[in-house]
């Protein structure tokens, strides 16, 4: 018998809800929540740093071949978004996380619990529907700044502030 185009429709949209789901979950492995230490980067033997910009969430290694790789540590990563966190950035911190591999969980448990009353703010300057869903998907019970937590050193080097939107753009970052 011949599908109609409402059951392939829902076919469809059943295999590719499946297969985002599972692409998701790919890109964003445990295994990645458990080496989190931001101290920590495998790099090459003998590699060395050559550049750094001021500001940047970039470096600059030379590998002993001679080759260039720039890489993005999370020793530099995440003070950056907790900095775009703090300022009421909500755009650049989710950009720079999704990005980076850095847990999603960060950008909710960073202050919690005031990222409920920055909600609306967050939904307004992220504005994309795709990546609130990312959020949403991301998000465990687990309070990755709390003591345990794989971003714990975060909070306390860079404790989170409430931000009004007077003071929104004056940060110490």
């Amino acid at each position: 018998s011949e599908r109609s185009a409402a059951d392939g429709a829902r076919m469809g949209e059943l295999t590719f809800d499946d297969l985002h789901l599972r692409m998701r979950r790919a890109m964003r492995p445990d295994a990645a929540k458990t080496d989190a230490d931001a101290t920590k980067r495998h790099v090459e033997d003998g590699a060395r740093i050559v550049a750094c910009a001021p500001g940047s969430t970039s470096v600059v290694l030379q590998m002993p071949r001679g080759n260039l790789e720039t890489v993005a540590p999370k020793a530099l990563v995440l003070p950056a978004v907790a900095c775009a966190l703090r300022a009421g950035r909500y755009a650049d911190a989710y950009a720079l996380a999704a990005k980076q591999r850095v847990d999603l969980n960060l950008i909710v448990d960073y202050g919690w619990p005031n990222f409920i009353d920055a909600a609306e703010a967050f939904v307004r300057d992220v504005n994309s529907a795709d990546a609130i869903m990312e959020l949403l998907e991301a998000l465990d019970d687990v309070d990755v700044t709390a003591k345990g937590g794989i971003y714990e050193e975060l909070a306390r080097l860079y404790p989170p502030r409430v931000t009004t939107p007077t003071d929104a753009g004056d940060d110490d970052c």
